[in-house]
C-alpha cells in the first residue's frame, strides 16, 4: 500500500539518474544514482542516529544533505517517506510487549527527529540503518556471521542502546540505499513477532535431554540431529539476508 499511493508520475521518476552535488567516496568522482536511492537518503533523515550513520558513510554534511533533499524532493515524496515512517511505528507496541516477554525488559524507543521541509514539518521516524555491502567489507563481514543464528537484532536496532552502540563503532560505513530494505524490515519484525516465543519454546524443548533421548529411541539420532537445523531456518526465514544481525545465539548456545 505504500508504493500503491505515489501517484505514477511520480514513481515513474524513480528510476531517474541523478547527480548529487557530493563526492562519491568510493570513486572520488561526482556522486550518481537514481532517484529512488535519494529517496532511501531522506528515509535515514528521520532520527539522530541514521542522520548521522547516513552523513558519515558518505561523508557527507548534514546540512548540505538535508538542503539538498529539500531542494530535491516533491510534496508526494516527503509524503511517501513520513508514510513509511508511521508504518513501520505500528509495529511498535508489539516490538515492546516480546521484548519485554522474553527478555524482561521494554526496550527504549529510538526517539524521532522532527524533519523541516519546504511542505512544512514532519514527524520523523524510525527506519532501519541497513549497510551496503558492495561498498563496505566491514559490511559483508558482519552479513557472514548469520549463519549459525537466530536472527532478531531488526526488534533490539530499534532501541536507543543499539544506536548509541553502532554509532560509536560504525560511524564510516555507508548505509545501504534501497527502498527494498523497507518490505523486508517489515517482514522480518513481523515473523518476529510472531515466531520469536515459539521458536524459543521449541529449542528449550528439544534441547531437553529427557526429550532428546526419547527421540533417539524412536526415530533415531540421525533424524533428531535434524531438527534443530530446521528450527533455525524457521527462525531465520526472514532474516537471512540482513546484515550484521545478533540474534538468538545466547538462546541456542
Amino acid at each position: 500500500a505504500l508504493f500503491e499511493a505515489v501517484p505514477a508520475e511520480v514513481g515513474a521518476r524513480w528510476q531517474d539518474k541523478m547527480e548529487l552535488p557530493f563526492v562519491d567516496p568510493l570513486t572520488g568522482g561526482p556522486m550518481r544514482m537514481n532517484r529512488h536511492k535519494v529517496i532511501a537518503m531522506a528515509l535515514n533523515v528521520g532520527n539522530e542516529g541514521n542522520l548521522q550513520r547516513l552523513s558519515d558513510g558518505y561523508r557527507i554534511n548534514p546540512g548540505a544533505l538535508t538542503d539538498y533533499l529539500n531542494a530535491t524532493l516533491t510534496a508526494e515524496e516527503w509524503q511517501f517517506v513520513q508514510g513509511v515512517w508511521d508504518t513501520i511505528d505500528t509495529l511498535w507496541p508489539e516490538i515492546a510487549r516480546i521484548e519485554r516477554e522474553v527478555n524482561g525488559v521494554a526496550p527504549d524507543k529510538v526517539d524521532a527527529r522532527e524533519v523541516a521541509t519546504p511542505f512544512g514539518p514532519l514527524r520523523g521516524g524510525y527506519y532501519p540503518a541497513v549497510y551496503d555491502t558492495t561498498r563496505d567489507y566491514k559490511a559483508e563481514e558482519n552479513k557472514g556471521r548469520e549463519s549459525d543464528l537466530f536472527e532478531g537484532a531488526y526488534t533490539r536496532a530499534t532501541t536507543r542502546a543499539s544506536s548509541t552502540k553502532e554509532r560509536a563503532e560504525a560511524v564510516k560505513r555507508p548505509i545501504l540505499l534501497d527502498l527494498g530494505v523497507i518490505n523486508r524490515h517489515l517482514g522480518e519484525v513481523i515473523h518476529d513477532i510472531t515466531h520469536r516465543e515459539v521458536v524459543i519454546r521449541a529449542n528449550r524443548f528439544l534441547t531437553n535431554e529427557r526429550v532428546m533421548r526419547t527421540i533417539d529411541a524412536a526415530l533415531g539420532p540421525e533424524i533428531r540431529k535434524q531438527l534443530r537445523p530446521w528450527l533455525k531456518f524457521v527462525a531465520n526465514s526472514w532474516a537471512i539476508e540482513r546484515a550484521g544481525n545478533e540474534g538468538f545465539g545466547k538462546f541456542i548456545g
